[in-house]
């Protein structure tokens, strides 16, 4: 059911992330995926156009195998050098799902995903969590 919710909320996300960005799919399965199948993703530039964008993070979505509906999280940072946006790096300590919102301020970023409740069932995270990345260090400190 996780998975299903998932994949609903990405499909309604995808034409925004589709504006001459290239094939993000493959890239972020190149950079960021485990192996496996991957249940989605979200991309989060700083700028909607992508001759603009200087930074952006991805989150990707990997179905855990053998689980009926784990996954695991997987988030990297990419910015701009001279050749393009690259893959900075992996960012490790990102949880929750549905990230959004973001913010970019000169040395950080912050987000928000949705994380699970005391009372919440598996399946619908109902928490709002604010997250800061280090460009730096790639490090990740919650906020709330």
């Amino acid at each position: 059911m996780k998975s299903l919710f998932l994949c609903c909320v990405l499909a309604a996300a995808s034409p925004a992330l589709s504006q001459d960005w290239g094939d993000l799919d493959a890239a972020l399965a190149r950079d960021l995926s485990p192996g496996g199948e991957t249940l989605g993703s979200y991309w989060l530039p700083d700028n909607a156009d992508p001759a603009e964008a200087m930074r952006a993070l991805a989150v990707l979505y990997a179905h855990i195998p053998g689980s009926a509906s784990g996954f695991t999280i997987h988030a990297g940072l990419y910015a701009r050098d001279a050749a393009g946006l690259r893959f900075a790096g992996p960012v490790e300590g990102l949880f929750g799902a549905e990230p959004r919102d973001p913010v970019f301020h000169a040395e950080r970023m912050e987000l928000t995903t949705s994380m699970p409740g005391p009372d919440d069932p598996h399946c619908c995270p109902s928490l709002a969590q604010r997250w800061s990345v280090d460009y730096s260090t790639r490090s990740v400190t919650a906020l709330d």
